[in-house]
């Protein structure tokens, strides 16, 4: 998985440590000379757990922590408190419950601040709070997965350069790992398909999500495919492929 993102990322060259994060249970956030949030998430269908961890890699403490993390429309979010001082050479950890009430786009974003060797720090993080964050794999045969397919109406369809060889191995590893879909083998299109099923879940609802992806074999352009009952959570699905894959073409 990771060194099948690491080459889309030379491609995608924004944010890198996010769009890795989106597809990661585990990973970093934000880090330089000084500082390094991290972070872990565990979920189960639409409520899961964020943790946070702090880390001073100076030898002075970074002081004046504030963080804050506005309302968020589709999400549920109830975060305990952040240390205030981080000592050095140290690691603290903020724990922040997040529950799905329905489809979204956006994440939610923290407002960081705090001051080291005397510099004040101010950062808006996104949070790796993305929709595959609540999609299980829902497994269908081939002929129910055509028949679901036909039947849905929110379409929307992206064709993305990833800038590098085509790898449908790693397609599907990430689509299993990252993207949380049941890998759906024997359809009826051409080898070069990769195509997934999940099931996306909030508070008040669960909705299945279909998606195909045609990998060029001669190129380096994927055409990505998603369908679902709502017309955000499809394009919610889309927008999250297409930053991993590659460049939009159009």
């Amino acid at each position: 998985l990771t060194s099948f993102v690491a080459v889309r990322m030379a491609a995608v060259k924004f944010d890198p440590l996010f769009n890795y994060a989106t597809v990661s249970h585990d990973g970093v956030l934000e880090e330089d000379s000084n500082f390094q949030l991290g972070f872990q998430y565990h979920v189960h269908k639409f409520s899961g757990r964020l943790i946070l961890y702090y880390g001073n890699f100076s030898t002075q403490p970074i002081t004046a922590v504030s963080t804050s993390i506005p309302q968020h429309d589709s999400l549920s979010i109830n975060p305990q408190s952040a240390p205030s001082v981080i000592g050095p050479r140290q690691q603290l950890v903020q724990i922040i419950d997040i529950s799905s009430l329905s489809e979204f786009i956006d994440p939610p974003v923290l407002n960081l601040s705090y001051t080291v060797a005397g510099k004040p720090q101010n950062k808006a993080l996104r949070l790796p709070i993305v929709i595959f964050k609540f999609i299980q794999p829902y497994r269908l045969s081939e002929s129910e997965f055509l028949k679901t397919w036909g039947e849905m109406t929110n379409e929307k369809q992206q064709i993305v350069d990833t800038g590098a060889p085509s790898n449908l191995p790693y397609a599907i590893q990430l689509f299993n790992e990252g993207f949380h879909f049941c890998v759906i083998p024997g359809t009826a299109w051409s080898q070069n398909n990769v195509v997934g099923a999940g099931i996306f879940s909030s508070a008040s609802k669960q909705l299945p999500v279909l998606v195909r992806m045609e990998i060029s074999a001669t190129t380096t352009l994927y055409r990505i495919t998603v369908k679902t009952p709502s017309a955000v959570l499809t394009q919610s699905i889309l927008n999250g492929l297409s930053l991993i894959f590659g460049k939009p073409t159009q």
